[in-house]
């Protein structure tokens, strides 16, 4: 079941949004980063990201084992108008690989259509290839915007876009 998430919900979105940075950014990110990447320091964030009911979580036998983050384009390059962003998708790591990341791509899909969007739009790491080629079994395709935030992950960092008009 995929359902809206709520402030009781944060401590085990924090703790599954670490879990993937660590996951999947270990060989990409600089330690000092991903030391810094705790439960306890993604609960801090997210006090301030939880603003909106944008923000869903998959349950599965009554525990959350993922969430999904759709938005407005947060990005100052040129987003094709009236495209949503996809800005976060996590699962927990036992549920990588069996359909989980799936439902909860398809769920932000069918929330962004539902709030008027004509497509979706995602930042990604740069060389993170698993996270990239889920994303373009899905249809998404680079378009050739890329961007850095050394205060957030780094020198030498990098992110690129991928998009998915809706037909």
């Amino acid at each position: 079941m995929i359902r809206s998430a709520n402030l009781q919900d944060l401590p085990i979105i924090a703790r599954i949004h670490a879990q993937g940075w660590h996951n999947a950014y270990g060989a990409l990110l600089p330690k000092p980063i991903l030391d810094a990447t705790t439960p306890e320091s993604m609960l801090e964030k997210w006090q301030v990201w939880f603003v909106s009911d944008d923000i869903h979580v998959l349950v599965e036998d009554d525990e959350i084992v993922g969430f999904n983050h759709t938005c407005q384009p947060r990005d100052i390059q040129s987003p094709p108008a009236e495209f949503g962003e996809l800005y976060h998708l996590y699962l927990s790591p036992s549920c990588i690989g069996k359909g989980a990341g799936h439902r909860l791509f398809a769920h932000a899909i069918d929330h962004l259509k539902s709030n008027g969007h004509t497509g979706m739009l995602l930042w990604t790491l740069d060389g993170n290839g698993p996270a990239q080629a889920f994303y373009v079994r899905h249809g998404m395709l680079l378009d050739g915007c890329r961007r850095d935030d050394p205060e957030w992950l780094g020198p030498d960092v990098y992110e690129v876009r991928y998009c998915l008009p809706f037909a």
